[in-house]
């Protein structure tokens, strides 16, 4: 390969993509945002309008060429046709009395989620850019021959068509201007683009190339916003092993694999870009996080896919990694993901087909379009809302059922309001390039979001379980069993931020049973729960045709909610952060990693098709040398083996948290897994900093 070598480019890749929006400009902008307004707005089918949009955005927005950066893709993605949908979904945004009182609240939210999404990366790289042209081009045909033909129909496929010669105009206005530039990467890349542009990629590179382009497109043009790389390590294999054979070397492999991954790490996406590996390895899949181990990378994040075919050799790699500091990795229990899909009515062939999406999000690939992040409910303001109408009940089950009908509340309060926005999807939202990477929505000649993929399925999530779990708890003993005070006391001692209760908040934080530390009461109670939201959420009925599905992760809403929350009867202070994913609360986790485990494992998680994961933390010293990866593994194999959904690890000592705060600039590459992401601590704001530290063991 006639390349520049990567340590020679790597310098080069960073801040690529901001220096291309200093060099945008805003008037041409605007120009640019009326003439695809007009285009829009010119088609009685919008779906064409979109289609000629997209086309007349890669026509004329500017390109620009990193002659360092072997793969080309750089153009202006500050006016896109995703600014046409984001006017009209603002113009339609009528939210029902409930709605605005309970965000206010800051017990729920709910929204339109346009940016969980997957293409079937498959039929993208089997067919190309071409040949899905041309099977549109064939479609539209047929449709046009067909009696009872509908407008509908054969806009949707024109738009298609439209579209993906937009993207083709993108490849060769990159292509062309790569060519005028002097670089020893440039006959190669330059190939490339022209490769793609005529026909399927047919070699490691031509993929990789494709890879980005189509992800530009999607992203940006269609403004489905794309969280999944898919299975890179079995997509890409084909392609290594024709390269292989054509007497491409390792080495040059182990190339292309580094400016793959650093390229996506130079994007800066949100809460990172995330793949797969693991279901089936190969050869292809130790390169991968060889080369992303020795490139330390925060980003993309990688989903490890545990099942009985997963090498123990490729586990004990990775947690090599993991122990080193570069935590971008969550295991995920494929045998769980596969129940969770079927519980919700995804086929047992569809489900073993799977991505994940986001940070923990399974989706059947190239069937599903999950919307993952539509509702999210905050279980601790359930309690809040009944101490603070200062009834009184006559024993606990009388009360838990009441704060658990006031959940039922927010989850309900929310899917109508989602329903409410997904019936009004197919007047805002059309993605012709999503969706003509599914087999559905091309054979109905219908847009994925207005119902054209097998499974139109959305969520809700409900978090802050440890925060609520021990809420109850805490009311069950001191309210009802020790009759230490009676719930209108206790609410005011809550709404007094505990003032004056010092003494009952440290018998409730230090005397009773807690959330993750294996307590049979707390296990039950957590069981009982997940159940009820289970059949409070799985299998109702959406607006798109399809059912909506539960999650219990909270990623960083934890922050924003807590500051909304009085005291809760858990003994945390107002406005503290509520407990994070299926974590205990901070300092609550008495018996250590083995007891979250034992409690985690005891719920069902097959019961959360939407995700759920487990953050732990260990102390470097617990796991040094070959038997800490063995303690390791034998901690994942435990919680793989109870069923629990997916787990995270942190390997990082409080001591070395607080110099990172003290001397940032001698930590800028200390990385840390954040919620559902990997950040740089330094880079987290105080807030969060001190969380993270709050949360590890000082063991």
């Amino acid at each position: 390969m006639r390349i520049l070598p990567f340590e020679t480019a790597r310098e080069f890749m960073d801040g690529q993509y901001e220096k291309v929006k200093e060099k945008s400009n805003e008037e041409k902008r605007e120009s640019l945002y009326r003439a695809m307004r007009d285009i829009y707005d010119a088609e009685e089918h919008h779906i064409l309008g979109k289609g000629k949009a997209i086309r007349y955005f890669f026509e004329n927005t500017d390109v620009f060429v990193n002659p360092c950066d072997i793969f080309a893709d750089l153009c202006d993605v500050e006016c896109t046709p995703v600014r046409i949908r984001d006017d009209e979904h603002r113009a339609r945004l009528c939210r029902s009395e409930d709605t605005k009182m309970l965000i206010k609240a800051g017990a729920m939210k709910a929204m339109a989620d346009f940016g969980h999404t997957a293409p079937d990366w498959e039929r993208v790289l089997r067919l190309g850019i071409p040949g899905i042209i041309a099977e549109a081009r064939e479609l539209l045909r047929a449709e046009r021959e067909t009696l009872g033909s509908t407008p509908e129909k054969c806009a949707f496929y024109s738009a298609v068509i439209e579209a993906y010669e937009g993207i083709i105009t993108y490849i060769k206005r990159l292509r062309d201007a790569v060519s005028l530039t002097v670089s020893p990467s440039s006959d190669f890349t330059a190939e490339n683009l022209s490769a793609i542009a005529e026909r399927a990629p047919e070699t490691l590179a031509e993929a990789m190339q494709l890879y980005f382009i189509f992800y530009r497109a999607q992203q940006f043009a269609d403004g489905a916003v794309l969280r999944s790389l898919g299975s890179i390590d079995q997509l890409l294999y084909p392609f290594y092993l024709k390269d292989r054979e054509r007497g491409v070397s390792e080495e040059e492999i182990r190339e292309l694999m580094r400016y793959f991954l650093y390229k996506w790490n130079s994007m800066r996406t949100l809460a990172n870009i995330p793949f797969d590996i693991g279901s089936e390895a190969n050869e292809l899949t130790y390169i991968i996080v060889s080369e992303y181990g020795k490139l330390s990378l925060p980003d993309p994040k990688i989903h490890v896919k545990c099942s009985d075919k997963t090498p123990k050799k490729l586990i004990l790699m990775i947690l090599e990694l993991v122990k080193g500091g570069n935590n971008s990795f969550v295991f995920v229990n494929e045998r769980v993901v596969i129940s969770a899909l079927e519980n919700i009515g995804i086929s047992t062939e569809d489900a073993n087909n799977y991505t994940l999406i986001g940070c923990y999000e399974p989706s059947a690939v190239g069937k599903e379009l999950p919307c993952t992040l539509n509702g999210r409910v905050s279980l601790p303001m359930a309690t809040e809302f009944v101490l603070k109408r200062g009834k009184t009940y006559p024993d606990f089950e009388s009360f838990f059922l009441e704060v658990m009908k006031e959940v039922s509340f927010f989850i309900d309060t929310a899917i109508d309001e989602v329903i409410r926005i997904e019936r009004k999807y197919p007047d805002i939202v059309m993605t012709p390039i999503l969706s003509a990477t599914y087999t559905d929505a091309m054979a109905k000649g219908v847009d994925v979001y207005s119902g054209g993929a097998k499974y139109n399925n959305s969520s809700v999530c409900a978090f802050g379980i440890a925060t609520f779990i021990d809420g109850l708890i805490a009311v069950k003993r001191a309210v009802y069993e020790d009759k230490l005070i009676t719930l209108p006391a206790l609410w005011d001692i809550l709404a007094a931020n505990w003032a004056g209760g010092e003494e009952l908040r440290a018998k409730i934080r230090n005397s009773y049973p807690k959330y993750g530390s294996g307590d049979p009461e707390a296990d039950a109670l957590t069981s009982r729960v997940v159940h009820m939201l289970s059949d409070m959420v799985n299998n109702k009925d959406n607006g798109r045709g399809g059912v909506f599905r539960l999650g219990l992760f909270s990623i960083d809403w934890i922050f924003a909610f807590g500051k909304k929350l009085a005291a809760s009867p858990d003994g945390r202070y107002k406005g503290e952060p509520v407990s994070k994913n299926l974590s205990a609360s901070i300092g609550m986790d008495k018996r250590g990693v083995t007891g979250i485990i034992r409690s985690v494992t005891e719920q069902s998680h097959s019961l959360i098709p939407d995700g759920a994961v487990l953050d732990i933390s260990l102390h470097p010293s617990s796991v040094k040398g070959d038997e800490g990866s063995e303690i390791m593994y034998g901690l994942l194999k435990t919680y793989l083996d109870g069923d629990g959904f997916a787990i995270q690890m942190n390997i990082l000592s409080p001591e070395t948290l607080r110099a990172a705060q003290k001397e940032p600039e001698k930590y800028r590459n200390l990385q840390v897994r954040l919620c559902g992401w990997n950040v740089y601590f330094t880079d987290l704001d105080e807030a969060a900093q001190n969380n993270l530290i709050d949360s590890m063991s000082e063991e």
